[in-house]
């Protein structure tokens, strides 16, 4: 299971008795979580809910940042074997570049993921180019070894094209940037819209 960081999720719990048949009614199931570096987290907290049929629910909101372990308890009974819940963000943001008349490349955005030690999963970078005159080359930099970026990706769009384009699906724990450069200059500052979606594993 996932639960995005500082959100909350539901835990179930499951349990059964001598004769395999869900035990319900029970009033005094207990949740239990530690961290994944085993540090240590809360025990004894009270079901949030019994969901019927021998199921049982405890609402955990993230206050971590860190994957946890959990599983819950019911005297005389075995220990429901529980999971582990992963956290992700995933990030929907944009905004417009100003794009200078110029033949050098030029950023759009930059990611400094590496400054956080984060593993990202690029969904996508879409741009706009409709106010665009000249060919173009947008090209997404990857800094590999940390400090030079270099081409992972890149598309030469032209004006007979449609004007939105998508760039992504790709992971990575390193900066990244993304770049336009006009084949011929365009005349005057355009403005290049951006919307991009990541999630942070």
């Amino acid at each position: 299971m996932k639960v995005l960081r500082n959100g909350s999720i539901y835990l179930p719990a499951y349990f059964e008795d001598a004769n395999n048949d869900p035990v319900t009614g029970a009033t005094a199931v207990k949740f239990h979580w530690r961290t994944t570096d085993d540090a240590a987290g809360a025990t004894n907290l009270s079901m949030t809910a019994e969901l019927g049929g021998g199921w049982y629910s405890y609402l955990y909101t993230d206050s971590q940042n860190k994957p946890i372990v959990y599983w819950a308890s019911l005297s005389g009974y075995k220990n429901f074997p529980g999971g582990i819940v992963e956290l992700s963000d995933v990030v929907f943001s944009g905004a417009t570049k100003s794009y200078s008349s110029s033949t050098a490349e030029q950023a759009i955005v930059t990611f400094g993921f590496a400054d956080f030690g984060w593993k990202v999963a690029f969904k996508n970078m879409k741009l706009d180019l409709s106010n665009l005159t000249k060919d173009t080359i947008i090209s997404v930099r990857e800094a590999i070894d940390g400090t030079n970026y270099r081409i992972i990706d890149s598309v030469r769009w032209n004006t007979s094209m449609e004007p939105g384009v998508v760039i992504g699906g790709f992971y990575t724990s390193r900066n990244i940037s993304f770049y336009a450069q006009s084949i011929e200059a365009e005349g005057a500052t355009r403005s290049i819209p951006y919307r991009y979606a990541y999630e942070i594993l």
